[in-house]
């Protein structure tokens, strides 16, 4: 009987793309550091892949960084000391739900009193209003939070929403009570959006390089 795999909340069969993409990738037999030709060849494949990745979620070329994965990720971002349109800033507390993975309840380099758990309802999907209910306490004591949730739930696959919605993300920094971070966030909405329109343009622009790689061009 043929079996079908459906356990996709815990690991996805990588797409066709993506396989040929990383099988040309390890074609390149330099290391991207190295000045000669075959080191920047290297090199151009990791920064094109850097820019493709920024297109897809809206950020800044240069905001993204490869790690080995998501533990060591959430290991690296997850410090009360950052840095805001240029200024360092200090979060005071670290707003966690407790069905985050165990390297988001590790806390990064907050202490483990700065940790605040928002609860979740049976699907595992955070508790919104709990949330700006934690956030107004702190803006009333003039706290600022970081705020660390899943934005889907790997467990159930369940969306924790709406935070996509521009008009929440914009009631989040209101909470906060900093106009810089309310710009920032509007001038970064308005990009994702200009960008996601030229997504269609780049993902043809992606096939075209994967197919001269793999030498499947017309």
């Amino acid at each position: 009987m043929a079996r079908v795999y459906l356990d996709y909340n815990a690991t996805s069969v990588p797409r066709v793309s993506a396989k040929e993409a990383v099988a040309a990738a390890m074609m390149a037999p330099a290391n991207a550091s190295s000045v000669h030709t075959e080191g920047r060849a290297a090199r151009a494949i990791v920064e094109d892949a850097r820019h493709q990745l920024a297109v897809l979620i809206g950020a800044e070329p240069e905001c993204i960084f490869f790690t080995s994965g998501a533990t060591e990720s959430n290991a690296t971002a997850l410090s009360p000391q950052l840095e805001l349109a240029g200024e360092k800033v200090r979060c005071d507390v670290l707003v966690l739900s407790g069905v985050e993975h165990p390297s988001v309840r590790a806390g990064g380099s907050f202490g483990e009193d700065a940790a605040i758990y928002i609860p979740v309802d049976r699907n595992g999907v955070v508790d919104v209003g709990a949330l700006e209910g934690v956030l107004q306490g702190h803006r009333a004591q003039k706290r600022r939070a970081f705020v660390s949730v899943m934005a889907a739930n790997n467990e159930t696959g369940f969306l924790t929403g709406p935070f996509d919605d521009a008009a929440y993300r914009e009631a989040v920094a209101a909470l906060l009570d900093d106009r810089e971070l309310r710009r920032t966030m509007g001038e970064r909405a308005e990009r994702r959006i200009r960008e996601r329109h030229d997504l269609e343009k780049n993902y043809a622009l992606v096939e075209d390089r994967l197919a001269v790689l793999t030498g499947r061009a017309g």
